[in-house]
């Protein structure tokens, strides 16, 4: 696949969202728009990573290309704005390669499935 070449150069800026997500062990991650599955190959080797991650993107052609991950990971072909979970299902949640490709009412159906999907946390 020609998208993977690429990822090389966008690495340290996918280990710095990893560390600003800091994603435990015995939280639930999605990756939305996760196309190869790049976010989801910086986190896979590391020691305190979540037992559940799942990378949904809408075209099956962009997860075909992604290798193997971790067991209790999963890839899905979804609809960003459409996503089929319930609500609250998540304790994490990225997206590195969406945004900037949506109009600002996609971008706002976008967010606002992924606030969907989030679960709500206490606040202090």
């Amino acid at each position: 696949m020609l998208y993977d070449p690429q990822l090389f150069l966008e690495r340290p800026v996918l280990r710095s969202a990893l560390d600003l997500a800091d994603p435990g062990p015995n939280e639930r991650l999605l990756d939305i728009a996760t196309g190869t599955a790049g976010l989801l190959r910086e986190l896979a080797p590391r020691t305190a990573r979540p037992s559940v991650a799942i990378g949904v993107d809408r075209s099956p052609s962009m997860l075909a290309g992604a290798p193997v991950l971790p067991s209790g990971w999963r890839l899905l072909a979804a609809d960003a704005e459409r996503l089929p979970f319930t609500d609250g299902r998540f304790d994490v949640v990225t997206m590195a390669y969406l945004l900037h490709l949506l109009t600002r009412a996609g971008r706002g159906r976008v967010l606002r499935e992924a606030a969907r999907v989030l679960r709500p946390r206490d606040t202090v």
